[in-house]
């Protein structure tokens, strides 16, 4: 029985076919199994929130799903989601957020503040912070919020 040289070119490259594409699913497995190791380890050392910013005008910006290191602070993430678009000052009660977007800064108006809130899911409002941005750690899944707010309309200022 005589094989041609096309039928043997042929069965040659279809084992090469073969182990070419054993290999390429072993690395895919590889890889696979790599992300999802770094995904579970990535998730045990960060939280993932989102932030809104209300100017006061009517303009609100959110940041979703934000991914932060474990024990990062409100103030970490609002530089982290503004690309270090924060002015703020530390004092002796901690870090006071003074401008967003030169916000507050470059443009401000009399009685204008910056002041955060959290999101309550089980109350379904608004609740305003009660420490500094800085001294506020984020919690995984959280909502919080800065408004550039009038307050001389104390106690019934704007929320985010």
């Amino acid at each position: 029985m005589r094989v041609s040289v096309a039928t043997l070119t042929l069965s040659f490259l279809l084992l090469i076919s073969i182990v070419v594409n054993f290999y390429l699913v072993s690395q895919l497995m590889m890889t696979r199994n790599e992300v999802s190791r770094l995904n579970k380890a990535l998730s045990e050392n960060t939280v993932v929130s989102s932030l809104v910013i209300n100017f006061g005008n009517g303009t609100r910006i959110w940041y979703n799903n934000t991914m932060l290191p474990f024990g990062a602070s409100l103030l970490n993430l609002t530089i982290k989601a503004t690309n270090n678009e924060v002015t703020y000052t530390i004092g002796k009660y901690g870090a006071f957020v003074v401008g967003i977007y030169d916000v507050g800064t470059r443009y401000s108006k009399p009685s204008y503040y910056w002041i955060w809130y959290r999101w309550n899911a089980t109350a379904n409002q608004w609740e305003m912070g009660s420490v500094s941005a800085d001294s506020y750690k984020v919690l995984n899944g959280e909502i919080l919020g800065w408004v550039y707010a009038n307050t001389s309309s104390w106690p019934n200022l704007a929320k985010p």
